[in-house]
């Protein structure tokens, strides 16, 4: 593989700007080349051993005949040794001193980034062994402190290391902590022994826990730097390499040895030094002495595999469904099917509930297949634990196994293959299976557990699945249809294979018109989910961003609650509920644009490259013009004709799950431009530890 491919394929994606420009580079000696049209004249090097192939003999490769240019005439002169850079620097053609010039500002690029990287490691390792040295501290505690209730504190004492849980206001816990003479022994006196150390143990345990997180993203922070280093100091190498090949000059040596060599970045040795710590602790601290479980942890498994089975088994599904799927159309549209079946709207429009987070999931399987090729830090952003990560080709065999068992479950009902209210039952019950099956080698255990078991966690902090929520409302709403639908029928709906009259009846008994109070509240979960989100973070940190997110999603409620008051009241196009709607979503698209724009895409920045873009772009085109349009796609229920409102909220439903994959492209690739401006690699995990100073004193 080339190299300046391969640059490109392992470094660190955020760091991209920081390393060296291998590609400028080579063009650079192209252009050298093309100044000597190709043929450069030999020269001769009196005292450079290292320029003249070993294996053939030197009288061979030197030209008596070939006039001396000034470059071998400086370095020919009188003595064996090598010359300095500033001695072979003037003797350069323009092109020649033009690569050095860039090599120079490379390596003073690569160098001030290093030290900078190195200070703020060597910053955070510092505070890293301050807070391990205070869990020892506190451990010691639990069984020293605790047992004498009558101990007094020691007014000699200058220091005081406390644990604080959810708080960041020193003032506030050193206010709250020492409270005059006696108040830490009153305290004391008013708890039991057995509680007191029982609440001493779990605050070390959520310390211990938070120090662990913290060391590992350190360590791997101390990882990527090496690797930083590493790829650089190779970079020049091959760079110089390449210049002395066409120029048949002997820089590689004289560069490296004066310039390259004596840089931090060069040797490491701090870097290599902290890394060993590192792992000295984690496994004398958090894995009990087992190194090997210790660098299991340390440094998940980065083998390359081709996964060619699971792209087989996608295809294989995806197409058994395409042909499954074009069956069950085809009995859709025969006459006795409808004669036989004459139930068989309600059937498709089960179908279109399922269809929508199953299509969803596949489409976010290309998104991550794309965000993997265009070298977006994914996992990164999404805070996904790197030893349950899958891999975007074994993501895809999930969605495309369930797509293609809702296929088949959708021509079963259409054909007389048993009852046709079963089978959207089976499928269901299929889903579960292969979610919660604990076979250890079925479809990524690890990574499907995961998921599971953060599933809450997903639903209160992750803000990026409540977008995706809120582009089902058509599937969370009609959830509450589904059930009507059997709950009305009872068992002859499920087990009968004639037509049943109460399964006809269900578009009055369960839709929108009689139930909207229902299929209002859960169609604004996903809405009251981002809301909550959005106050907590702003309570959390007080920007008043947060609190403009939220405005959007309650605006999104209230057009919400007028939509659905304007289809029960009855009245299409007059009265005042239809002027609500109208003005409540006209405020909430024209809302929901103008922060999809500036703010989740970070558009119409100033003097950029790209006008009306930003300074940065990751994909070649930018198709924004399409998230406008289908932001207002609540028009498609105003005018008049002959196609259905049921219908018209299929397509409703289905423009949206489009727009929600394009808005995912340009969300990520804002993010990871916002980490590529910040150098951002690591999580930054909060330590459980703060140190508060007191005077002699404070504490008596």
């Amino acid at each position: 593989m080339k190299f300046a491919r391969y640059l490109e394929d392992v470094q660190a994606s955020e760091w991209k700007k920081a390393y060296i420009d291998y590609r400028g580079l080579k063009k650079q000696i192209r252009e050298i080349k093309a100044e000597h049209g190709g043929i450069l004249s030999p020269v001769i090097v009196i005292g450079f051993d290292s320029c003249e192939d070993p294996g053939t003999d030197s009288s061979e490769t030197r030209e008596p005949e070939a006039k001396p240019n000034r470059i071998t005439s400086m370095l020919s002169i009188g003595s064996m040794t090598s010359p300095s850079f500033s001695q072979l620097l003037p003797q350069l053609s323009s092109a020649q001193r033009r690569f050095f010039k860039l090599l120079d500002a490379d390596l003073e690029r690569v160098e001030s980034f290093f030290l900078e990287r190195q200070q703020e490691a060597e910053d955070r390792h510092e505070k890293l062994h301050e807070q391990l040295e205070e869990l020892v501290a506190h451990r010691q505690r639990i069984y020293d402190i605790l047992p004498s209730r009558n101990s007094r504190v020691s007014s000699k004492t200058r220091f005081i290391h406390m644990y604080q849980r959810n708080s960041t206001d020193l003032r506030a816990t050193k206010s709250s902590s020492v409270s005059g003479r006696g108040g830490f022994s009153a305290k004391m006196g008013k708890q039991t022994l057995e509680s007191t150390k029982t609440t001493y143990d779990r605050e070390y345990k959520g310390a211990k826990k938070k120090l662990k997180k913290a060391v590992v993203e350190h360590y791997r922070g101390l990882e990527v730097l090496n690797n930083y280093r590493v790829l650089n100091l190779v970079g020049f190498r091959k760079a110089l390499k390449k210049f002395e090949k066409v120029t048949k000059l002997p820089a590689l040596a004289i560069y490296m040895s004066e310039k390259v060599e004596p840089s931090a970045f060069s040797s490491g040795s701090r870097v290599s030094t902290m890394i060993r710590d590192m792992e000295d602790i984690y496994v004398a601290r958090f894995a009990k002495g087992d190194r090997r479980m210790a660098m299991k942890r340390l440094r998940p498994d980065s083998r390359l595999t081709s996964h060619h089975m699971s792209v087989f088994r996608s295809g294989m599904y995806l197409g058994l469904a395409v042909a499954a799927f074009a069956a069950g159309i085809y009995q859709c549209s025969l006459q006795h099917t409808r004669e036989n079946l004459p139930s068989w709207s309600v059937l498709l429009y089960i179908y279109a509930i399922f269809g929508m987070p199953v299509l969803l999931a596949l489409l976010v399987g290309v998104n991550v297949n794309v965000w993997a090729r265009e070298r977006i830090n994914y996992p990164f952003i999404f805070e996904v634990d790197l030893r349950t990560k899958m891999d975007p080709r074994q993501y895809f065999e999930i969605p495309s196994l369930i797509t293609c068992a809702l296929a088949f479950a959708f021509w079963l009902s259409l054909s007389p293959f048993g009852p046709p209210m079963l089978w959207p039952l089976v499928w269901l019950a299929f889903v579960f299976v292969v979610l919660l099956n604990p076979l250890p080698r079925f479809m990524s255990r690890s990574s499907r557990w995961w998921t599971i078991k953060n599933l809450a966690k997903l639903f209160l902090s992750c803000f990026w699945f409540g977008d995706q929520l809120c582009s089902l409302t058509f599937t969370l709403e009609n959830l509450y249809f589904f059930s009507c639908v059997y709950a009305s029928g009872g068992d002859n709906a499920i087990s009968s294979r004639a037509y049943d009259p109460r399964i006809q009846d269900v578009w009055v008994t369960c839709a929108t018109s009689r139930n909207w109070g229902i299929h209002y509240f859960i169609a604004i979960l996903p809405y009251l989910m981002r809301l909550v989100q959005c106050v907590r973070r702003y309570r959390d940190t007080r920007f008043l961003g947060n609190l403009l997110n939220a405005g959007k999603y309650a605006s999104g409620m209230v057009s919400s609650l007028c939509y659905h008051y304007w289809v029960h009241s009855g009245t299409p196009r007059q009265g005042p509920s239809f002027v609500f709607f109208c003005f409540t979503e006209i405020l909430s698209s024209l809302y929901s644009c103008a922060w999809d724009l500036i703010v989740d895409w970070s558009l119409f920045k100033r003097d950029t490259r790209y006008p009306l873009l930003r300074p940065d772009l990751i994909y070649t085109s930018q198709i924004a013009i399409t998230n406008v349009l289908v932001r207002f796609i609540w028009v498609i229920y105003i005018p008049p004709g002959r196609l259905s409102f049921v219908l018209r909220s299929v397509i409703a439903a289905l423009l949206e799950l489009l727009r929600r994959v394009q808005w995912n492209f340009y969300r990520l690739e804002s993010e990871h431009l916002g980490n590529m401006d910040q150098y951002r690699v690591t999580r930054e995990v909060p330590l459980p530890y703060s140190t508060l100073e007191y005077l002699p004193g404070d504490v008596r």
